[in-house]
């Protein structure tokens, strides 16, 4: 009986201490590298869902913005706004797209992963071209935060830096 006993307590205990931890799990490199992998694929590039379901609840950017003919503009987004505005973002470039005929190019640098102590997050700083021929090009590097929860990879946020420019 009183095995019978330790073994429920030690069950409790056990059970106890699992539900109590966060469901953040250990990120590795190759993790991150899947994740970036997955974004730029080419069929992914205007996937505004896809950006949006890999982007965690607490989601949030600063991202700075530099034009021809005007200063820099800087701004703050939640999850919310920034799904709104990939969103925005894909259905113009599709228009684009569709009119122009070109077929967008894209290219991206992890220039450096940098893996948490408790391995709970990673850091990524990373450079990306995005360019419609003839169009426009964008240029942008910026440092973002990832964490994984259960089997999935999810941006925290991050700052960027973004140059757009005629092509």
């Amino acid at each position: 009986m009183k095995k019978l006993i330790v073994v429920v307590l030690l069950l409790v205990a056990g059970l106890y201490w699992y539900s109590g931890r966060s469901d953040t799990q250990t990120i590795t490199e190759a993790d991150v590298r899947e994740f970036y992998r997955l974004q730029f694929e080419p069929a992914n590039l205007l996937d505004a869902e896809l950006a949006c379901s890999t982007m965690a609840e607490e989601y949030n950017s600063v991202e700075t913005n530099h034009s021809p003919g005007a200063g820099p503009v800087t701004m703050t987004f939640d999850k919310k706004k920034s799904c709104d505005g990939a969103r925005d973002s894909a259905g113009m470039l599709k228009k684009v797209i569709a009119a122009t005929g070109a077929q967008p190019q894209v290219s991206y640098t992890l220039r450096s992963i940098g893996i948490s102590p408790d391995g709970g997050t990673a850091t990524v700083k990373i450079a990306s071209k995005f360019r419609i021929p003839g169009k426009m090009k964008i240029e942008s590097s910026g440092t973002s935060s990832l964490v994984k929860r259960g089997d999935k990879v999810l941006a925290l946020g991050g700052e960027n830096t973004n140059y757009l420019a005629r092509d």
